[in-house]
């Protein structure tokens, strides 16, 4: 399985839910079943401070997750640039990194 990049955007204040499809090689969907899941955010490869997603399996045999952050949580984020990566295990305990990529935080005015 290759590794997919993709971006996206997280609004300060605001609940957070981005859908994602896990796919092989030919591009098909990966059957999760029996799988674990991790992701989190960071201000940079190198920080210490790290900020977790609720990773939640939307349907396993179709590879879809999501990713999720309550307004709480992301009340805790800057505004800035990102980075992230989401972290899949099998019933091996093989790991694999599912996605990663840029997460760009816009600062909200209203809490």
């Amino acid at each position: 399985m290759s590794t997919n990049v993709f971006n996206f955007l997280i609004n300060q204040y605001s609940d957070f839910t981005i859908t994602l499809t896990v796919t092989q090689p030919n591009k098909s969907p990966l059957n999760l079943t029996g799988y674990t899941a991790s992701a989190s955010i960071k201000k940079s490869y190198f920080s210490s401070v790290s900020y977790p997603f609720t990773v939640e399996f939307v349907n396993r045999t179709s590879g879809i997750i999501a990713l999720k952050m309550s307004n709480t949580q992301t009340s805790l984020l800057s505004g800035g640039r990102y980075v992230y990566d989401v972290i899949i295990t099998d019933s091996n305990l093989k790991k694999t990194r599912a996605f990663e990529g840029i997460v760009t935080v816009m600062e909200g005015v209203t809490p």
